[in-house]
């Protein structure tokens, strides 16, 4: 064996650089600036000895401090420096919690980097061991970013354990720890002028392998974690775009971009075809628009593909309300009203990727929503592509319009499964803040395996009900349905109910709003502060690889 194997340094991301090395106990020290280390929450200690003189409860009391923290067996030559930094209380095992310290370094590195692991929460709380990891790299991340180091050694074994219930496997360790360090380092930065745009140069980052196993499982992650990255990417660089340079014809013109680079095939309907179509409602929307709308279809197609599943987004690239205008506060923020849409363009491209054995089918409705002399006005009647006719009672509820026309056209195609996700009302946000999506479907079984697909992705879901009963405040006098109630209650459920009235018998279909996790969500380490934050593309990836 040689004393050193390592996979190629790779382009993880615009932002990250990432490879695979594995390092024999007596051979070359891996080269880098900074060793990545945990640092584990210890036992509970024993109660002080009161009873004790009280210098002898000063010793105590420091002894306890300087044992607060472990090191994993195998990285003993860092427990001293790490039982003093504890004493001093400079290091904590508290989940993400950082020290640097410069000069320290001991495996041929300059500096040391102590990581807290912390534990995980339980019941509705957990985050489960993969999400733990992820947001432990997006820290990590944005410690070496603030610190200006450019180059790391990520000893990920000393995560891993029972003691922090991260005993997972090296390849999902390996994906989920650099997901998180991909996704925290995103920036948006292409519209700075060249003075001053922010060309801080990529990280690079080497995780170091125990054993030749290790480096198989590691190197299978970091393919996986590229693949979603790459995903994620596509789906805020689009969600982020201003509207001005991603009207429909030219969100079109990106997805061709896209599917030509991932081996995609990909048809866009223009206004003409969609008149062709009878999509009523997707036109219109965008009549009030001088950048008439689209419908894009993307199709990922292995061979011997056993099962199809249909992603379909809503894409309205700006959002003003129309005649039924929404207040200017915040109006900027209706860019984002197509990350629906991005997410399903990020997923298919990240399925590609890993060459799943699914058929996959995009499906982008694409449109502007603006009130000039052509614009739908509320009490206009429009029919869908299903013949079903919509009194506009609201002509900002223009998303779930949009979705009509696309989801009935993506059933003649035959999926197994149809999911939606669409930032549709923004009564989600009320019902369920900015934590988690809400879920709504015609099928238990259908239901759950998103609820699944949720868990393993780290992006939550909550399932809201159905009752028919929601359908009664869309009822007209005027047309089979209108497309907003009299009343704010149960906006949620409504906009769903809404979108039912499109789905046929046979198909199992879910819906997803989105609205209170597609943007700003800083909470979560690997998200932007501010901008899109790639909101299902993960969920969506793991639901395809699920399919059996």
């Amino acid at each position: 064996m040689k004393p050193a194997e390592q996979t190629k340094n790779t382009e993880f991301s615009r932002f990250l650089r990432a490879e695979v090395a594995r390092v024999a106990a007596r051979g070359p020290k891996p080269e880098g600036q900074c060793e990545i280390i945990a640092v584990l929450p210890a036992p509970a200690a024993k109660a002080e000895d009161k009873s004790a003189p009280k210098s002898g409860l000063k010793n105590q009391k420091a002894a306890k401090k300087s044992s607060s923290v472990l090191v994993r067996k195998g990285f003993e030559d860092y427990r001293v420096l790490a039982g003093r930094l504890a004493g001093a209380e400079e290091i904590s095992s508290k989940a993400g919690s950082t020290c640097l310290v410069r000069f320290a370094g001991m495996r041929g590195a300059d500096h040391v980097l102590f990581v807290g692991t912390g534990s995980d929460k339980s019941g509705v709380n957990a985050l489960g061991a993969a999400e733990r990891l992820r947001r432990l790299g997006a820290q990590v991340a944005h410690k070496l970013s603030a610190e200006k180091i450019k180059s790391a050694n990520v000893y990920l074994d000393s995560f891993l354990g029972r003691e922090t219930a991260l005993a997972v496997s090296a390849d999902l360790a390996a994906y989920a720890f650099l997901e998180g360090m991909g996704l925290a380092s995103y920036r948006f930065d292409k519209y700075f002028s060249k003075a001053d745009k922010k060309k801080d140069g990529a990280l690079s980052v080497k995780l170091v392998a125990p054993d030749a196993s290790s480096l198989l499982k590691y190197t299978k992650g970091l393919d996986t974690a590229k693949a979603l990255v790459r995903g994620a990417e596509i789906c805020r660089d689009l969600g982020n775009e201003p509207s001005n340079e991603l009207h429909p014809a030219l969100y079109a013109d990106r997805a061709k971009e896209f599917a030509v680079e991932h081996g995609l095939k990909i048809s866009v309907l223009d206004e003409r075809n969609l008149a062709k179509e009878k999509m009523g409602l997707l036109l219109g929307v965008g009549q009030g628009s001088v950048n008439p709308p689209r419908l894009i279809v993307m199709e990922y197609a292995p061979p011997r593909a056993k099962k199809t599943i249909a992603f379909v987004g809503k894409g309205i690239t700006f959002d003003s309300g129309g005649i039924s205008i929404k207040p200017s506060a915040r109006m900027e923020d209706m860019k984002h009203d197509m990350c629906g849409s991005a997410a399903v363009a990020g997923a298919i491209a990240a399925c590609a990727r890993l060459k799943l054995p699914v058929r996959v089918i995009a499906v982008i409705a694409a449109a502007e929503n603006m009130p000039d002399g052509k614009a739908i006005q509320p009490g206009n009647i429009l029919r869908g592509r299903n013949g079903k006719t919509v009194e506009v009672t609201n002509t900002d509820a223009e998303g779930r319009l949009v979705l009509a026309d696309a989801l009935d056209y993506v059933q003649d195609m035959k999926p197994d499964y149809v999911i939606d996700l669409a930032t549709l009302t923004g009564a989600a946000t009320i019902t369920l803040g900015k934590v988690c999506a809400g879920l709504m479907g015609n099928d238990a079984r259908f239901n759950r395996m998103v609820k699944d697909a949720a868990a393993q992705s780290g992006e939550r879901v909550w399932e809201l009900p159905l009752f028919d009963e929601y359908f009664e405040d869309l009822k007209s006098d005027y047309a089979d349905m209108r497309n907003a109630g009299d009343t704010p209650a149960n906006g949620t459920a409504k906009g769903a109910m809404f979108l039912q009235q499109f789905i046929r018998k046979e198909t199992k279909w879910v819906h997803l709003d989105i609205a209170s996790v597609a943007y700003a969500i800083p909470h979560i380490p690997y998200n932007p502060k501010k901008s899109s934050t790639g909101y299902g593309v993960r969920l969506l990836v793991n639901l395809a690889r699920n399919l059996k």
